[in-house]
């Protein structure tokens, strides 16, 4: 649900705004690696560790993937990395969404919970 809505946002909004367009696409961040780092510290208010932002880089780099190889969204690089972000930033948005959610559940998780993958050495 969440990878859809970034992915329907990522291209233009009901308004007609292109503000993901302008701040997280490939022509103004071209490295997908460094728009998941920015991504992932805006959405999480955070930076994330290693294994978290290799998750969101290789999820990116498989809708990539099935994006080019189905043909349903044409042929053109650029499109087809914009609406790959905006999935990886809807499932930013969802894993928050959730995580907070959890922690609401169980309060005691929240400070050594990671979000994804290894939560940082504390010795």
């Amino acid at each position: 649900m969440y990878s859809a809505l970034g992915q329907a946002l990522a291209d233009g909004s009901d308004t007609g705004s292109t503000a993901f367009k302008s701040t997280w696409g490939p022509l103004t961040i071209s490295s997908d690696a460094t728009f998941v780092t920015q991504a992932y510290t805006n959405v999480f208010a955070a930076s994330g560790t290693a294994a978290q932002i290799q998750h969101f880089v290789d999820q990116l780099n498989f809708c990539k993937s099935i994006y080019t190889a189905s043909g349903a969204f044409g042929t053109h690089a650029n499109e087809i990395d914009l609406l790959a972000r905006g999935a990886i930033y809807g499932q930013m948005i969802g894993v928050k969404a959730e995580t907070l959610l959890s922690w609401r559940r169980r309060p005691a998780l929240l400070p050594t919970r990671p979000l994804l993958g290894s939560a940082p050495s504390t010795t």
